[in-house]
């Protein structure tokens, strides 16, 4: 496949920066200020306090068992709003730098052991703003077939204000890696580890590009996703933070060539604020439609 070679300017997000003759970003988001800072989540101190009927005998009882008391497992269900920007050069000036934010939202089902937190995540929906004129959109079979993943975090109290953690995790579309964080993406279709993740006939996963004519198609690609998340615990039903994010991809084909003529490498936008993510708890019982639907209100 033939493909245009960017300049040096490409080798980093701040040596990028340091190039660029325009960069086009929009405003980061501030995360909120702490509410009820440093009241308990395993629930409301003052509550036990004053309900003092009968407590001393439970305790003595308890303190007489000889067993220490465990940490209350705390299920909750979340929204989460993730989202992601990117600096896109343009392609036949590549000085020249667009951010696209790619918003994505999940379901999440969130276990809190104390300090260490689990959760699962159902992909809802994800939605891309234009960059240089082209739109990316993601087909319903994009979304559908993004497995549940699960994650882990860890708070530095079981407290409103306790910092919020997330190490660096992996996901890998449209291929299966035995080592997902190092191996090379696939980059022709004959790869055995290609996989044709959303069954729609075609290798790896497909998104839709609309740049007008004649550069309008679907793309057919592997990517790898980084990310790490910091941030707050702002409140007993909302936690948010700032997520450092990185991807690459790898093009195996297009139904349109004029989309993989030249190929156009995005940089992480330098500017820690413009990544983030807000988790917002939610009914249980709440759906993807919910979600999709109230999201104004949620985020």
């Amino acid at each position: 496949m033939n493909r245009f070679s960017l300049s040096v300017c490409l080798v980093s997000p701040l040596l990028a920066l340091g190039c660029a003759e325009k960069v086009v970003s929009g405003e980061g988001y501030e995360l909120s200020e702490v509410e009820n800072d440093g009241e308990s989540l395993d629930g409301d101190d003052e509550d036990s306090e004053t309900e003092d009927t009968g407590t001393d005998e439970a305790d003595d009882e308890s303190d007489d068992s000889g067993e220490p008391e465990e940490d209350p497992i705390d299920e909750r269900t979340y929204a989460q709003q993730l989202v992601v920007s990117m600096l896109m050069p343009g392609v036949f000036n590549p000085d020249n730098y667009e951010e696209m934010k790619t918003t994505s939202l999940l379901l999440v089902d969130w276990v809190r052991d104390g300090t260490e937190v689990t959760w699962t995540e159902e992909l809802c929906h994800i939605s891309s703003t234009e960059a240089h004129g082209a739109q990316t959109s993601f087909p319903s079979a994009f979304v559908s077939s993004m497995p549940i993943r699960e994650n882990t975090a860890t708070l530095s109290a079981a407290e409103v204000g306790a910092d919020f953690r997330v190490d660096t995790f992996v996901n890998v579309d449209g291929a299966s890696l035995d080592n997902p964080s190092t191996d090379s993406l696939p980059s022709s279709e004959g790869d055995g580890r290609l996989r044709d993740q959303d069954s729609d006939g075609q290798p790896g996963v497909t998104v839709h590009i609309d740049a007008g004519w004649p550069a309008t198609g679907d793309v057919y690609l592997a990517q790898r996703s980084v990310y790490s998340y910091e941030g707050l615990v702002v409140d007993h039903d909302r936690v948010e933070a700032y997520v450092d994010y990185s991807q690459e991809q790898s093009i195996i084909g297009s139904s349109n060539s004029v989309l993989t003529l030249r190929e156009v490498i995005p940089v992480p936008n330098p500017d820690p604020t413009t990544s983030y993510v807000i988790f917002q708890e939610v009914e249980a019982g709440t759906s993807c439609g919910d979600i999709k639907r109230d999201r104004d209100e949620l985020f």
